[in-house]
């Protein structure tokens, strides 16, 4: 089964497991977060690169999955520090696949803020319009 491969390359992603992006993405494959889209295994493989460079021990749990003909959406923690702060943000990612399970598109869908919050400067605007927003 796909998903069962791709939840565990996932799970395990490090900077050298980054050569199977290709077993899961076709060439063409879009990729697309809260601060990007991108077009092509190359690009999408350089996310993840300074993914691993800007971060101390990133990695995924993929907390449950749900699937539907050639559409994938995986439920995730991500787990990892900037300086001494660990975080863990929660997310989606939509993936469409082609005939032959391979990713064609993938959508991340996840809240910046919980990033943001822990900035020096821009953690206390965050936090204020968290506060002003509420019910």
């Amino acid at each position: 089964m796909m998903e069962t491969a791709l939840i565990i390359w996932f799970e395990t992603l490090t900077m050298e497991s980054l050569g199977d992006l290709e077993r899961y993405y076709t060439e063409d494959a879009v990729f697309r977060d809260p601060f990007q889209k991108v077009c092509g295994q190359a690009a999408i493989k350089r996310i993840f690169q300074h993914m691993f460079r800007q971060l101390q021990n990133p990695h995924f749990v993929v907390t449950s999955w749900l699937r539907r003909d050639q559409e994938l959406c995986l439920f995730w923690e991500f787990h990892a520090a900037s300086g001494n702060k660990a975080f863990l943000v929660e997310g989606c990612s939509r993936m469409l696949l082609n005939a032959e399970d391979r990713i064609t598109e993938h959508v991340d869908f996840w809240d910046p803020s919980v990033i943001w919050r822990s900035w020096p400067l821009l953690g206390s605007w965050v936090r204020l319009l968290h506060r002003a927003c509420r019910a």
